[in-house]
């Protein structure tokens, strides 16, 4: 493994982060004494810390993980509590390749996640610049910008002002 980035899910208020290149939510770092309800910090005593997930990163490898550290042996206790108490669990590591547009999505979000105060950098350092392209929009269809409607009207008044053995060409440069 090359250069890589390490961060806990971890905010002030014990919360999980929505990440939106999985579209599903990486559970945060639960420490009792942050809860706001005092039988819940009472009751949150018989567990300990509950450590957030992690996300590493492997830049050199464009390669990303998901950690689940209940697994590792320093939380082997916590382990098996959880087992006796029937609750399911994430898999240790869940592994994803990362084409240059994912690896500098996966980073966008992982920099608004640690800027907004969501996660916690472990080790390595958050690269200023990937290239790629980010992507930021994860759902539903695109808004339709009524200017579409103009440009494509447009379009298909000069194609009509063109020599017949114009258009094709003109129609196929428009295209790419």
């Amino acid at each position: 493994m090359g250069k890589t980035l390490e961060l806990e899910i971890d905010s002030a208020d014990n919360s999980s982060l929505f990440f939106r290149p999985l579209g599903r939510k990486l559970r945060g770092r639960l420490e009792w004494a942050r809860c706001k309800n005092p039988l819940a910090v009472v009751t949150g005593q018989n567990w300990g810390t509950i450590p957030g997930q992690r996300v590493r990163i492997d830049l050199d490898g464009r390669k990303a993980f998901i950690i689940e550290p209940i697994h590792h042996p320093e939380n082997a206790a916590l382990l098996r509590k959880i087992e006796k108490a029937g609750l399911s669990l994430a898999a240790a590591e869940e592994t994803f390749n990362l084409d240059e547009n994912g690896l500098a999505t996966w980073i966008f979000w992982i920099k608004r996640a640690v800027e907004d105060g969501n996660a916690r950098i472990l080790s390595g350092v958050l690269p200023e610049k990937l290239p790629g392209k980010i992507r930021t929009d994860f759902g539903g269809p695109r808004p339709v910008d009524p200017r579409d409607a103009t440009i494509e009207r447009l379009t298909q008044i000069v194609l009509g002002l063109l020599p017949v053995e114009r258009r094709k060409e003109v129609a196929a440069a428009l295209s790419e």
